[in-house]
């Protein structure tokens, strides 16, 4: 995993990162939100993000809000959102989404920091 993420750092010129794990079981779905409201969380404000998702185990499914199809992921599978189009992630039947956002700003909320 740490090679996924310094490869990134280093084509990207990033200058911050936010890190989420997640262990999530049958059926689950998450609101990942926009990339402007992510920016609005790091310190140094960044302009650009690039979002992504690493899939280490299982399998589950990636749909941007504003396309109705959505791209199958498995173990191992990546995928960037490249413009920074809130999307949703799950597996299994409809369930109500998490949202992301504001399991951020609990986060957040408990003195951790975002760089």
């Amino acid at each position: 995993m740490m090679g996924v993420r310094s490869e990134v750092l280093k084509a990207g010129k990033l200058d911050g990162v936010v890190f989420f794990n997640g262990e999530f079981s049958s059926s689950w779905c998450a609101r990942q939100p926009d990339a402007c409201t992510i920016a609005s969380y790091m310190s140094n404000r960044s302009t650009h993000l690039i979002i992504y998702h690493v899939v280490r185990e299982g399998r589950g499914s990636v749909r941007v809000e504003q396309n109705n199809s959505s791209i199958l992921l498995r173990a191992g599978g990546i995928i960037i959102i490249p413009h920074g189009d809130a999307h949703l992630m799950g597996n299994g039947p409809p369930v109500t989404p998490t949202d992301s956002a504001e399991e951020l700003r609990q986060v957040l909320a408990e003195g951790n920091r975002v760089s």
